[in-house]
C-alpha cells in the first residue's frame, strides 16, 4: 500500500509538471498569436495609409499636369497676342510711309500742274506684287473703319486764302490770319492712327491679363509642387517606420 501511494503521488507530480509546461507553451502560443493579430492589424493600417497617399500623390500630379498643360496654352496666347501688336505696329509703320510717299507725290503733280491722284485707286498695270496688293487690302479695310468715325473738316492746302486788311490810320495792321489747314490723306492717317492705338491698347490689355493668369497658375503649381514635396517627405517617413517595424516583428518570430 505504501508502494502503491508513493507511485500515486509521483504520477500526480508527474502529471503537474506536464500540465505545467502545456500551460505554458499554450500561453506562448496565444501570445504569439496576439501579436500577430496585432501585427496584421498595424500592417494593415500602414497600407492602408500609404494606399491613402498614393492616391494622393496621384492627385496631386495630376494636377500639376492640368496646371502645366494651362501654362502652355496661356503662353501661347500670350504669343499670339505679342503677334498680333507685331502686325499692328508693322501696319501703322507701313501707312505712314505710305502716307509719306503719297504726300510727296501730291507735292510733285502740284508743282507740275498734274492734278493729283487718289492714294486708294489701284494700279491699272496688272503687275502689281502680292505684298502690294495685301497692302490696299489693309488700307482698303482702314477706309471702310474710317466711315464710322466722326468726320473732320478738311481743307485744300493749294487755296491759302488771306483775310482782307483791316488796319486804320490809328491802329496797327493785324497779322495776317492763314487758315491753317490738313490734307485729307493726313486726315486720314490721323484716324488710322487713333483706330491703330486703340487696337494696340486693347492687345496689350490682353496680353497684361494672359500674363497676369500665367503668373497666378505659376504661383499655384508651386504651391502643388510644395504639396507633392511634403507629401514624399510623409511617405518616406511611413516607409522607415514600416521597415522598423518590420525588423522588430521578424526579430519576434524568430
Amino acid at each position: 500500500k505504501e508502494n502503491d501511494s508513493s507511485s500515486i503521488e509521483s504520477i500526480n507530480l508527474f502529471g503537474n509538471q506536464v500540465t505545467s509546461e502545456t500551460q505554458e507553451k499554450i500561453d506562448k502560443e496565444i501570445d504569439r498569436i496576439q501579436n500577430s493579430i496585432r501585427t496584421a492589424d498595424v500592417d494593415g493600417a500602414i497600407i492602408a495609409n500609404e494606399t491613402r497617399q498614393g492616391t494622393e500623390e496621384q492627385e496631386l500630379q495630376s494636377a500639376i499636369t492640368q496646371l502645366r498643360e494651362e501654362l502652355v496654352e496661356k503662353n501661347e496666347l500670350i504669343a499670339e497676342k505679342d503677334k498680333d501688336l507685331a502686325s499692328t505696329k508693322a501696319i501703322l509703320r507701313k501707312i505712314g510711309m505710305m502716307a509719306n510717299s503719297n504726300g510727296k507725290d501730291e507735292n510733285s503733280n502740284h508743282e507740275d500742274g498734274v492734278a493729283p491722284h487718289s492714294r486708294y485707286r489701284g494700279t491699272e498695270s496688272g503687275d502689281r506684287t502680292q505684298r502690294e496688293k495685301e497692302l490696299q487690302s489693309e488700307i482698303d479695310l482702314l477706309r471702310k473703319q474710317l466711315k464710322n468715325a466722326n468726320s473732320i473738316e478738311t481743307i485744300d492746302l493749294t487755296n491759302d486764302e488771306v483775310e482782307l486788311s483791316t488796319a486804320t490810320e490809328d491802329e496797327e495792321e493785324p497779322p495776317i490770319k492763314r487758315r491753317r489747314t490738313i490734307s485729307s490723306l493726313a486726315v486720314s492717317l490721323a484716324h488710322s492712327h487713333q483706330i491703330l492705338m486703340v487696337k494696340e491698347e486693347v492687345t496689350q490689355r490682353c496680353t497684361q491679363a494672359a500674363r497676369q493668369e500665367k503668373e497666378s497658375l505659376v504661383a499655384s503649381l508651386r504651391d502643388v509642387q510644395e504639396d507633392l514635396e511634403i507629401q514624399q517627405e510623409t511617405t518616406e517617413l511611413v516607409n522607415l517606420t514600416l521597415d522598423t517595424w518590420q525588423g522588430r516583428f521578424d526579430r519576434v518570430y524568430e
